[in-house]
């Protein structure tokens, strides 16, 4: 078996990426994945909303097939998620995400597995949460929180998977990273990551 990382982010739209023609953002490790790997061109989500995109993506249902119907609070989804076929292949199942989508996206989809370890922490977005109408419009560049969070981040992924192989790490990273201010504004360090 094989570490695996599955990565996703919100607000990461397709024109932002060189691989789908962008020249003005200078990403070299996403171009070297789409090189090395398959680009696709016609994707689209499975549901409206994070949290209903997530439960389809992890259980192969739409939305609408699930009890997932609604943007509100749900019971832990009672079939089987890719991270409970998962663990039966022996793999040890983490998520890593913003300590903001415990509330707003993990209590909404629930379906991550009953032996699935999620790792919420705080240090990927430091003082820039989503959708709060003007509250938060500093548009300052805070470089030392950048590099805390890629200091961070290589820390938890080196004690995730030390000596390990047989490790499944879903990582969803939020609409704007530490440090940056703007959708966007943070691909180069997405790109680092």
């Amino acid at each position: 078996m094989k570490n695996t990382i599955l990565i996703s982010k919100d607000i990461l739209m397709k024109d932002y990426l060189a691989p789908y023609g962008n020249k003005d953002y200078i990403t070299p490790n996403i171009s070297e994945l789409a090189e090395k790997g398959t680009v696709f061109n016609r994707h689209y989500t499975a549901a409206p909303s994070t949290a209903m995109a997530f439960t389809s993506m992890f259980t192969g249902k739409y939305a609408y097939e699930t009890d997932r119907k609604k943007y509100t609070e749900v019971d832990e989804y009672s079939g089987v998620t890719l991270f409970d076929k998962l663990n039966e292949l022996g793999y040890e199942t983490h998520v890593l995400w913003d300590q903001r989508y415990v509330y707003l996206a993990q209590r909404y989809s629930k379906c991550y597995g009953k032996n699935t370890t999620i790792h919420s922490v705080d240090w990927l977005t430091k003082d820039i949460p989503p959708h709060v109408k003007g509250k938060y419009d500093d548009l300052t560049y805070r470089p030392q929180y950048t590099e805390k969070l890629l200091i961070e981040m290589h820390k938890f992924l080196e004690s995730l998977v030390s000596g390990k192989t047989n490790v499944f790490l879903w990582i969803h990273f939020p609409h704007v990273l530490a440090g940056r201010n703007t959708y966007g504004s943070d691909l180069d360090v997405f790109d680092k990551i």
